[in-house]
């Protein structure tokens, strides 16, 4: 939910190896559905699930986590960077708020937060 009217949805197509992100406006009683950005690729070839997905108002793109690897996409659906941590745990899902994405990871429930600002590529995610 980007606010009380705006909602993003993610879909994968298998068939065409992409992610596509679908806005949905709400109008009264009424809904509009639009493509917002489409990536190029799968993104990771292990058939692993979305386990979050975000997006950041702050930074205008969005943030896809499978297990330990965190993407964040630009506004058309590029790549704009990958981060991996090596928690031997998965992500459970993600949120974000102002400049910091936060993740909920499984096993002992924790939320690490990140901030967003421009930092190094290796940016460290912080408890």
């Amino acid at each position: 939910m980007i606010d009380d009217n705006i909602m993003l949805a993610l879909f994968h197509s298998k068939f065409n190896h992409r992610f596509e992100i679908w806005k949905i406006t709400r109008t009264g009683n009424s809904f509009k559905v639009k493509e917002a950005a489409t990536t190029d690729g799968d993104l990771i070839s292990n058939s692993s699930q979305v386990q979050g997905f975000t997006y950041s108002v702050a930074h205008k793109c969005y943030y896809f986590a499978f297990n330990d690897y965190l993407f964040k996409i630009d506004a058309k659906g590029n790549l704009a960077n990958y981060y991996h941590f090596n928690a031997k745990r998965e992500v459970e899902g993600l949120a974000s708020y102002k400049s910091k994405i936060y993740i909920a990871m499984n096993k002992r429930a924790e939320v690490f937060d990140s901030n967003m600002a421009k930092q190094p590529q290796e940016q460290a995610l912080k408890k």
